[in-house]
């Protein structure tokens, strides 16, 4: 089975559809509890209680869709990769539509319609394509990704005390990610905003994974390595504007 979307991922998938607001900026969202991996807009942009998120991995559909990397590594055939595209899109379209909802009915409906693409994505995918798949998402997800799933919980043993500490931990580094989200001034290029974003939050996500891995015990920590599998080392995704243009302080 799948691991399950975050709303990290929704909102990934969002924000990939509309790029043009991604580069020049969205207003501050609301905090949220997983660790944000987008160096375009802030942090949980788009959909409340989102961290957002461009690495090609934030969101299934995006990363098989986007990723010659991960479509080379799970040897996707054009049939499979087309059909995604076809179902993407469709996710997509649902999710526009409820981005914006913020009572409960609607809140449900987009739970309904991410679990949803899970089903439409395992009847794409065969099953060690949906295995490798599983444990690419927990190499970008990181551990935060077990305290959202029950099931990678129950796999690494977690204690009712170190789920909670985990949870505290996510949430905290998001807001600190959040805080360092800096939108493009007046003027700036927007490609440059991009990098130096890239920089400062891909920095604070490493140290704030370190500080979720050090919550767990030396045994847990081999597991979760064992959970992820061959490392695949993926480049973030970059609008087409931007492609060839690393600017300062990537040119520095």
């Amino acid at each position: 089975m799948l691991i399950p979307f975050s709303r990290a991922a929704i909102a990934a998938l969002l924000m990939w559809a509309g790029l043009s607001m991604l580069v020049y900026g969205q207003p501050a969202p609301p905090e949220h509890g997983q660790l944000p991996k987008n160096e375009l807009v802030p942090p949980g942009a788009a959909i409340g209680e989102t961290p957002g998120g461009m690495m090609p991995g934030a969101d299934p559909f995006m990363l098989l869709e986007n990723s010659r990397q991960v479509q080379a590594d799970l040897d996707l055939s054009e049939d499979q990769i087309r059909r995604l595209g076809h179902s993407g899109q469709l996710f997509r379209n649902q999710l526009q539509e409820l981005a914006h909802a913020t009572d409960a009915a609607a809140k449900s409906e987009m739970q309904r319609q991410i679990w949803t693409s899970r089903g439409a994505i395992a009847k794409i995918l065969d099953r060690q394509q949906l295995q490798r798949l599983q444990q690419i998402m927990l190499q970008i997800e990181g551990p935060c990704l077990a305290v959202n799933d029950p099931r990678f919980s129950q796999e690494l043993d977690l204690s009712e005390t170190q789920v909670t500490s985990m949870a505290t931990t996510c949430r905290q580094v998001a807001m600190e990610m959040r805080a360092a989200f800096r939108p493009p001034t007046v003027g700036e290029e927007p490609c440059t905003a991009l990098y130096a974003n890239r920089d400062r939050l891909e920095g604070l996500r490493a140290q704030g994974r370190s500080r979720v891995v050090a919550l767990l015990s030396t045994s847990q920590q081999r597991r979760l390595q064992d959970m992820q599998g061959r490392e695949l080392t993926l480049e973030p995704l970059v609008p087409p504007q931007c492609t060839g243009r690393k600017m300062a302080p990537h040119d520095n």
